[in-house]
């Protein structure tokens, strides 16, 4: 009895659980959110069959009509930042909202989060920090399971398509090269990164 008394002077260990704290054996999962089936253009299928040149111009980047988080904004925020310091230029990659966009043939657009366009099963299926980075046609969906999922996806895109790396958190010690930045075709890419 003359050992250490600190905080935790005792810790016991028991196969008992008290009731209060015990889970039905036969309880059923929790079911998973229902999906939200949005109406969002048509992809533009003639842009189907070549890697998709992100340009100023014809490249929007898209954000969920309902409920988009902080971390969607933010995303949206970082990435027209380092698309246009890699193309060079201060206007263009347009933040817009997934319902305003009424045709988007000829256009190239990235959508962040839970947009009509993301694949809402696999989304559901991500832990909270897990992202999707997928292609279909001339949309390029960046989505997590959580705003901070979409977040990493970001910035998973940002260095994968880009060659953006961020060695520490200011623009000095940031790498950016200027150049073409292109997705390719067979963009399907899922990551649990924590």
């Amino acid at each position: 009895k003359d050992g250490y008394r600190g905080l935790i002077d005792e810790v016991r260990v028991s196969a008992t659980v008290r009731p209060a704290y015990a889970v039905a054996v036969d309880s059923p999962p929790r079911p998973a959110p229902a999906w939200d089936n949005r109406t969002v253009p048509a992809l533009d299928q003639t842009r189907s069959g070549a890697p998709l040149k992100l340009q100023p111009e014809t490249t929007r980047i898209a954000l969920p009509v309902l409920h988009p988080a902080p971390g969607n904004f933010q995303a949206a925020e970082e990435l027209q930042q380092w698309l246009r310091k890699g193309c060079g230029t201060t206007g263009g990659f347009e933040i817009v909202n997934e319902a305003s966009l009424k045709s988007i043939e000829g256009q190239v657009i990235l959508a962040l989060g839970h947009t009509g366009w993301a694949d809402g099963v696999t989304l559901d299926r991500l832990s909270p920090d897990g992202f999707s980075l997928q292609r279909r046609a001339n949309v390029v969906c960046i989505a997590g399971a959580t705003s901070q999922g979409t977040y990493h996806g970001t910035m998973r895109f940002l260095d994968d398509f880009g060659g953006v790396r961020f060695y520490v958190p200011t623009d000095l010690f940031t790498s950016s090269p200027r150049g073409v930045w292109e997705v390719p075709l067979d963009l399907n890419l899922r990551s649990e990164p924590f």
